[in-house]
Parts: C-alpha cells; sequence; structure tokens
C-alpha cells in the first residue's frame, strides 16, 4: 500500500509484482518506465504519465472517494470506482475493457478515445466523449445511458444499453452495430454513417437526425419522432423496421424503406417514399388509414393492408408475390405499372 508516488524519481523500468493501492498520486516521470504487469492497481489519488506505462495485461481502478484528474495514456483495462468526477483532462487508449461503476460521473471532455474490448456504463458520463470502438466481438452494457459526441464503429460490437448521441454516430463499411435492447437518442444535429441497427429509437422536439449518403438504419423496436430525420438530402439511403414483432412506422419522407423479420409495420401518419418500397415474406405493412406515396417501386413479398389512400405521384411499378389490399388509390401524376 503506497502512501507517496509510485515512479516521479529514478530514471528506468519499475514493475510491479503484485496489486498496489496507491493512496495518493501516480505520477511517472520523463525517463520512467511503470510496468504495471499482470496484476490489479487501485489508484487513490490523479494519475499523470509523463514518462512511459507498460500495461501488460493489468487493471487500473482509479477508486477514490472524490474526484480524480488523468492525463494522456495507453490502458489494458480500466475502472471508474467509488464515487466523485474522474476527469480524463487527454485522450486515453484502452487495450480491453471500460467500467464505469454505480455513484461515478466520467468526464472523457472533448477528445478523440479509443476502446478495443467491452463498455460498461452504470454510472454518469458528463459531457459527450468521442469514443472508436474497436473490438471484433465487443459489447456495450449497462444500467445507464452511455453519452458521445460521436461514437465511431471499427469493429463488430453488440449493444445492450442505452446510447445518446450529440454529434454522430458512424460505423465502418466493415464493421458491425447490433442494438438489441435499450434505446438511442439523437440530440441536437446528428448525423448517421454506415450500416447499423439501434432497437429503440428517439429524436426530441427540435432534434434532427441526417442519414448520410449510402447508409442504411435498421430499426428493430419503436420510433419516437418529434424531431425530424432528414432521409433524402444524401440518397440514396435505406431505412429498415426489421423487428420481429409489430412496430410503428414514423410519419415522414424516405428515400427508400424495407420492412422484414415478419411481424405488423402500421404507420402513424402520412408517408412519402422517393425510390423503393420493400416489403418482406411474412411481414405485412398496414397504413393506419393514412396517405402512402410510393413515387418509384413497391416490391411486396408479404401484405400490404388498411384503410388508407395509396397515392402514385410518378409511374410507379407495382410487384412481388404478396397480398394488395389497397382500400383507396389516386393517380396524381403518371400510372401504376403492376
Amino acid at each position: 500500500d503506497w502512501s507517496s508516488d509510485v515512479c516521479s524519481s529514478d530514471l528506468g523500468i519499475k514493475t510491479a509484482t503484485g496489486n498496489l493501492s496507491v493512496a495518493n498520486n501516480l505520477q511517472c516521470d520523463n525517463g520512467v518506465t511503470f510496468n504495471a504487469g499482470n496484476n490489479t492497481h487501485f489508484i487513490k489519488g490523479d494519475w499523470t504519465d509523463n514518462g512511459s506505462f507498460t500495461t501488460d495485461n493489468s487493471l487500473i481502478i482509479f477508486s477514490k472517494n472524490g474526484n480524480q484528474s488523468i492525463t494522456e495514456s495507453k490502458f489494458n483495462n480500466i475502472q471508474f470506482s467509488n464515487n466523485g468526477t474522474k476527469t480524463l483532462s487527454q485522450k486515453v487508449a484502452v487495450n480491453g475493457n471500460v467500467q464505469i461503476d454505480s455513484n461515478v460521473t466520467v468526464d472523457f471532455g472533448n477528445f478523440n478515445d479509443t476502446v478495443a474490448g467491452n463498455w460498461t456504463n452504470n454510472g454518469a458520463i458528463q459531457s459527450g466523449a468521442n469514443i472508436t470502438l474497436t473490438g471484433n466481438s465487443a459489447t456495450m452494457s449497462g444500467n445507464f445511458v452511455s453519452r458521445f459526441s460521436t461514437l465511431t464503429i471499427l469493429g463488430n460490437v453488440s449493444a445492450s444499453t442505452s446510447i445518446q448521441i450529440d454529434a454522430g454516430l458512424v460505423v465502418s463499411s466493415t464493421a458491425s452495430f447490433i442494438q438489441t435492447s435499450g434505446t438511442s437518442t439523437f440530440v441536437g444535429t446528428t448525423t448517421f454513417k454506415g450500416t447499423g441497427d439501434v432497437f429503440n429509437i428517439t429524436i426530441a422536439n427540435g432534434n434532427s437526425l441526417q442519414l448520410l449518403s449510402n447508409a442504411t438504419l435498421n430499426i428493430g423496436g419503436t420510433i419516437s419522432l418529434l424531431g425530424t430525420i432528414d432521409a433524402v438530402s444524401n440518397s440514396p439511403t435505406n431505412i429498415e423496421y426489421n423487428g420481429t414483432t409489430n412496430q410503428p412506422v414514423a410519419s415522414m419522407t424516405y428515400d427508400n424503406i424495407s420492412f422484414t423479420n415478419g411481424g405488423t409495420k402500421t404507420a402513424v401518419g402520412n408517408i412519402v417514399v422517393n425510390s423503393d418500397f420493400y416489403i418482406a415474406s411474412t411481414t405485412t405493412f398496414d397504413d393506419g388509414g393514412f396517405s402512402i406515396s410510393p413515387h418509384i417501386n413497391i416490391l411486396n413479398e408479404g401484405e400490404y393492408t388498411g384503410s388508407g389512400t395509396v397515392s402514385f405521384v410518378n409511374n410507379t411499378t407495382m410487384s412481388g408475390s404478396g397480398l394488395f389490399d389497397m382500400n383507396n388509390i389516386t393517380f396524381q401524376i403518371g400510372r401504376a405499372h403492376v
């Protein structure tokens, strides 16, 4: 149990041969290397790394009963525990897992941090973080909402927790993001790039989400749209309702829209589709009594039903082996090819 700095003097390599509990600050000066070994170290003061930190298979736990400051460093696994606000004053890179315990607030600042392992948040994030997840089989979990400015996915990530995006959600073309439960909330003016699966999605009044070119946003649960989704300015884009049970379908203008994986997808307002409208087998689309305006193609392998009106605006092609049970049909311009 160290009561003073571990490696603030004498050049060379300082190697931990067991677990450490540092009661005060840990400071590594220039020319000093701290080798953490395959151990768990409890840091109860501030962390200043001006030298070199060798992570090995270590777990660093910031466990002060109060606020702590952490400078730029590379960690293997990192955990924020006890209580208080843990402030990252510079960027960090984590080769393994990040865990935020209850009663803890972490301020990631406006830096670009990378995490290669799992992300678990049971505490609070003070300001939106710029986090890149690189793990190929990483998970996101926890009881509290993880708040990000920009969340970038470079690996394969499965999320069972809620997230908040303040600027952008980016999924690399070689990556995957699948949220199996929880809610993705987009706050302010935000963007979505790539292909990703959210479960529930919320865009509050006065907020907006813009899909970038070639984006595919898959929605597995419910959608609460009091703000706006811009799916047409950067076409082509696609929004797919792919939940396995019944889903509401937001009232908006889509570029391409798809309904898959069964259940009934029911419109909650008028819908305009600029490009393709697709209903998969075993899946039903119910217009909810509203106006549906498909502009180019309707491919129906399931069922189209409802008491609303289908309004054909351009020369629209209708095809597929599914059932078309339309109540009212109007032709504004052009015609429908069946």
